[in-house]
């Protein structure tokens, strides 16, 4: 049989971005209209993404200070191509929201949180090489958010601002891993490096007299990621996942095969 790799190279994250299993499509070899033998994958799929801390740090040209929580929520589709059973393609889209916290400078407790918005994401994926049930593989991700504020509280009191005060945020990751075939069930594990990137601005003087933006980065840049999938020989397949070191997440997947 067959053995080949899906990565799915994620931050995110919303967010983060969730990465995926390296044998998710072995897991499923039968389509509804397409099989492996057409040289020619679809699928399409529901992600939900938990992201309970991102490990973010403000930035500024005198302090860099650790961000107490920075936390997303997204809901997404995607749809994937593979071709020849090697690489993939794919984009995903969807809505999601951002909380978050810190400390100014001022010793000031500042805390955000966005609407409900639009989050897109796109990347590829390349098998290197399998043996037996082992897989190895590689994929690039990249993905953006530009939600609104809804509300800005400081030191526990709701703020009023006329401004149109919103957050942008982006990320891209690179990862490398491995997965292990068990019948039903594909347990992996990947090593990755993330970028992320997070700009707050046209926020009310409230907050800061001398600025009205802020950036905040991701403090760890190497993280780890490990999950697991379950699927038949039926084009459906469900997918569980965690990341730890660089960020805390877990996010649940379901895919269908064309």
């Amino acid at each position: 049989m067959k053995k080949w790799l899906f990565f799915l190279l994620l931050s995110h994250a919303i967010g983060t971005a969730y990465l995926g299993n390296p044998t998710l499509t072995e897991t499923t070899d039968k389509g509804f209209f397409l099989s492996k033998e057409n040289g020619l994958e679809i699928k399409t799929g529901y992600q939900r993404e938990w992201v309970f801390n991102r490990n973010m740090q403000t930035i500024s040209k005198t302090s860099k200070q650790t961000m107490n929580h920075f936390t997303l929520i997204s809901d997404q589709g995607v749809l994937s191509c593979t071709f020849i059973n090697h690489l993939e393609i794919y984009g995903s889209a969807g809505t999601s929201h951002i909380s978050t916290a810190h400390y100014s400078t001022q010793n000031v407790y500042n805390e955000y949180a966005s609407h409900n918005q639009f989050i897109w994401g796109m990347g590829a994926r390349y098998l290197f090489t399998t043996w037996k049930d082992v897989s190895l593989g590689i994929s690039l991700f990249y993905e953006y958010t530009h939600p609104m504020i809804q509300w800005i509280k400081i030191n526990a009191l709701p703020t009023s601002f006329k401004t149109k005060a919103n957050i942008i945020y982006y990320e891209w990751q690179i990862g490398l891993g491995a997965s292990y075939r068990i019948h039903l069930f594909s347990p992996y594990v990947m090593i990755k490096y993330s970028n992320a990137m997070a700009h707050f601005r046209h926020l009310p003087k409230d907050l800061y007299p001398h600025t009205h933006r802020f950036k905040a980065i991701n403090r760890r840049h190497f993280g780890l990621a490990c999950g697991l999938s379950c699927s038949t020989s039926s084009p459906f397949s469900i997918n569980i996942e965690t990341h730890i070191i660089d960020e805390y997440s877990i996010t649940l997947t379901t895919n269908m095969k064309f």
